[in-house]
Parts: structure tokens; C-alpha cells; sequence
């Protein structure tokens, strides 16, 4: 395919699960600083996109943006930017088009410098399929849902 898969979620994806062998996964952008600790639900949305046996586009280079704290289960909004950047950064570097996932975001309003990048992501065909949370609120107020 011409197109990258890029899930932005968790602690990380376990590279090492049957559903990925032989698959290139690559990490783009590590909010945990290295810490190896994934997460079930990264593992599971990247299984369900490209899992070898179950997975809608198994023959799609998939790449990974570790970004929340499992621990606290949530993101900062300079992790969202910074995975923002990874994920313009990569785009801007091979020039490849990518559908991105992204099971992260924070409360908020009038957070432009979220909206800014994910216009650049979008001109940098960059499409973004974005959960709404699990604050039992309006998506209107999540951000980057509401964007």
C-alpha cells in the first residue's frame, strides 16, 4: 500500500505479539522516554488495523507514536504536541501518506496550537480517526476529538 498506518495511543504497542510478525512497526515518538511498558489497548487497536490474521490493512507499514502514561492515564498537552511533531516530522521526512489513529486527548477549549497541527498533519495527507475520551463529556470539549 501507499500509505502508513500510524496509531498514537498507551504506553506503546507490543511489537513482539503473533498478530505482527514479520511486520515492520516502527516508533516514531516516545513520550515515556524510553520505558518499555505497553499497553493491552495500543496491542488491540493495532491488531485490529494490521494484525497479521485479524487485522483490515494487513499488508500496510504500520508505525506507532507512544504517547499516553499508562500509570496516569492521560496525556499532557506537550506530549499531544509533541507527538503532533513526531508525526509531521515523519511525514515531512518520507512524504508518504498516512491514516492515523489517535486513542488520546485531554479536556480543554481554544487549544490552537493543537488545531495548527493537526491542519499541518492533514496537508501532509495525514487523516486522523480521533477517540472522543472516557470523561463522559461532550467531544466538543476534547481536544484533539473536537478539532
Amino acid at each position: 500500500p501507499n500509505f502508513d498506518i500510524i496509531v498514537m495511543d498507551g504506553a506503546g504497542i507490543s511489537t513482539t505479539h503473533n498478530e505482527f510478525i514479520d511486520m515492520n512497526i516502527t516508533r516514531i515518538f516516545d513520550g515515556k522516554d524510553g520505558a518499555e511498558i505497553t499497553s493491552n489497548h495500543a496491542t488491540f487497536i493495532a491488531g485490529i488495523i494490521a494484525g497479521y490474521n485479524v487485522g483490515v490493512a494487513r499488508l500496510a507499514n504500520s508505525t506507532y507514536a507512544k504517547l499516553l502514561d499508562v500509570r496516569t492515564n492521560g496525556a499532557s498537552y506537550s506530549a499531544l504536541l509533541s507527538g503532533f511533531d513526531a508525526i509531521i516530522d515523519y511525514l515531512n521526512t518520507t512524504g508518504r501518506k498516512a491514516i492515523i489513529s489517535i486513542s488520546a486527548g485531554a479536556p480543554g477549549s481554544g487549544q490552537t496550537s493543537i488545531i495548527d497541527r493537526i491542519k499541518t498533519i492533514y496537508n501532509l495527507n495525514g487523516l486522523m480517526i480521533v477517540s472522543a475520551g472516557n470523561w463522559n463529556i461532550s467531544s466538543h470539549d476534547v481536544y484533539p476529538a473536537s478539532s
